[in-house]
């Protein structure tokens, strides 16, 4: 019996080996629930829920600071959710009440309204804002400008105006190139907006991309596409891609 009982003890574990092995368990646990997390689009307080219960359930997770890094990003992501999602609602909003502008003026082919990555994109095509070659608005379209500028007076958005031309070519005094008839038409949007309305004037740039940003081929039945205004209302996002306010001679260390 004795000798049984010695032998006994001396077939058991080592203290401490068994440690080891639940260590190596928590790991796995917790790698296989941030990989979840990685690969699914599971809600945000959800995930914190099953993130804490783990920490509870396991206590040496208690205080960790991979817990801890984890928690943070998942929350500042969900943050930026939100905030793109309350932009997408606010930008679709927009556009549902451009679109219903555009349908009671009966504009449906003159002006267009779509909802890119950049932005709320107001498209104005061929002569409904400029004759051909011209850059000084038509008399009819500043009634457009203004219902527009109405709608979108108080957004705190970047707006950015691009002319856009076909590729017929211009050579006159005033146009040497399409470069300079769309820079100019561009620039004579954000003028009329500015001056009809109280918008910032650093919350605009005018931008000309003359013939080379097509949407359609150039041909008799494209051109007209191609000839066209883009009114961009550029998401928050985006305005971190724009100059920040200039203070004369700081570049220079000036005071």
């Amino acid at each position: 019996m004795g000798k049984y009982s010695r032998r006994r003890k001396r077939d058991l574990p080592e203290a401490g080996n068994w440690l080891l092995t639940y260590s190596d368990m928590v790991t796995l646990l917790l790698t296989f629930f941030v990989l979840l997390f990685a690969f699914s689009t599971t809600d945000i307080s959800k995930f914190q829920a099953v993130l804490f219960s783990l920490q509870d359930a396991l206590g040496l997770l208690e205080g960790g600071t991979t817990l801890d890094i984890i928690q943070e990003e998942t929350i500042l992501s969900g943050e930026l959710e939100g905030e793109w999602l309350a932009e997408q609602r606010r930008l679709g909003d927009l556009m549902t009440e451009l679109e219903t502008f555009i349908k009671a003026e009966g504009l449906g082919e003159q002006v267009l309204v779509s909802l890119e990555e950049r932005g709320l994109v107001i498209r104005f095509l061929d002569t409904v804002l400029f004759d051909l070659g011209s850059a000084e608005l038509k008399e009819e379209s500043k009634g457009i400008l203004v219902k527009v500028a109405e709608i979108l007076e108080g957004l705190p958005n970047q707006i950015r105006a691009e002319g856009h031309t076909d590729d017929l070519p211009i050579n006159t005094y005033r146009y040497p190139s399409n470069w300079e008839l769309s820079s100019s038409r561009a620039a004579t949007v954000v003028r009329f907006l500015l001056e009809s309305y109280s918008f910032s004037p650093d919350q605009f740039a005018a931008i000309g991309y003359g013939e080379f940003r097509p949407i359609a081929p150039n041909k008799p039945g494209g051109q007209p596409l191609n000839r066209r205004v883009d009114l961009v209302v550029l998401r928050e996002f985006w305005n971190s891609g724009e100059p920040e306010e200039w203070i004369p001679g700081e570049e220079a260390g000036w005071e």
